[in-house]
């Protein structure tokens, strides 16, 4: 028979299941941990072709609806919106456009 630390997860089951009642063959000490309880509701409203959008990635992703929004918000949550780089983002698209906008003009004018 084959050492414990050499067994498959499905070998290792069978074989403390089978000697479970044997105080030598007891395997490592497992602490158990209870899952969070969800109890807060959040709300969010979709446009049905969005709603229709996550639905899918939620199940591709092999995950329910409320555990998939539920991962993208935590991880969104951990990368900050840096407010002054979209601030200079935005200020620069403003000035491109209106460069944009003068080479229109100033070729319709010609």
């Amino acid at each position: 028979m084959k050492e414990p630390d050499q067994m498959s997860e499905a070998e290792l089951a069978d074989y403390y299941y089978t000697h479970r009642d044997e105080p030598d063959a007891l395997g490592e000490e497992v602490l158990q941990t209870q899952p969070t309880r969800l109890s807060t509701m959040v709300s969010v409203r979709f446009a049905p072709d969005e709603a229709t959008v996550v639905r899918r990635a939620a199940n591709e992703a092999g995950m329910t609806l409320s555990s998939y929004l539920r991962h993208c918000a935590l991880a969104a949550s951990n990368r900050p919106v840096d407010l002054d780089r979209v601030r200079r983002d935005v200020e620069e698209a403003g000035q491109r456009l209106n460069d944009a906008l003068m080479v229109l003009h100033t070729r319709q004018a010609g």
